[in-house]
């Protein structure tokens, strides 16, 4: 994950067309706090980058990059997951810090 903001994020992945769907299921876990964020965004836009070789089944892989907007988060973890950003921001600024989280997408809805 790259590109996180109060709003959404960036999602860098193989493709699978089995499971890709329009919704998806986040669990952030943001660095230096023992809390995780779950969430359900709305996939934006997705960009598909051949990769050599093929998958299993013969058909062709790609990388998927994708734009995610948080739909469904608690107000106590769009607060959470807005303060970090802020606080990552401000960190940044001052020492040019790079606490970079780590989200993993848990299922497809």
């Amino acid at each position: 994950m790259s590109n996180l903001s109060t709003l959404g994020l960036r999602l860098e992945r193989p493709f699978d067309p089995a499971t890709a769907k329009p919704i998806v299921q986040l669990e952030i876990e943001l660095p230096g706090l023992d809390e995780v964020v779950w969430a359900s965004a709305f996939v934006t836009c997705a960009y598909l980058t051949p990769m050599p070789g093929r998958r299993a089944d013969g058909q062709p892989r790609f990388w998927c990059r994708a734009g995610l907007r948080i739909a469904n988060a608690s107000q106590r973890e769009r607060r959470m997951l807005r303060d970090y950003v802020i606080e990552q921001l401000i960190t940044r600024e001052h020492d040019g810090g790079l606490g970079v989280p780590q989200a993993r997408e848990e299922r497809l809805l």
